[in-house]
């Protein structure tokens, strides 16, 4: 399935499209599918790297306003 085949979702505002992705993604998690070795590595250097303060963050409104933008 594509957004194009979803056209009423295309045209929702950016803060409702981030709150149906993360209510998508959380159901994708129930599933109990697990997760392949090769991105846990992926997301375990990042999570150490961010605890580490190596990576730069930014408020969600600035990601709002950075998306906006596009």
């Amino acid at each position: 399935m594509t957004l194009a085949q979803l056209p009423a979702l295309k045209k929702l505002p950016a803060s409702e499209k981030f709150a149906l992705a993360d209510e998508l993604w959380l159901d994708a998690m129930s599933d109990k599918s697990t997760v392949p070795a090769h991105h846990k590595k992926i997301l375990d250097e990042r999570w150490r790297d961010y605890k580490a303060g190596k990576i730069k963050t930014i408020t969600f409104a600035e990601l709002e306003r950075r998306l906006d933008k596009k």
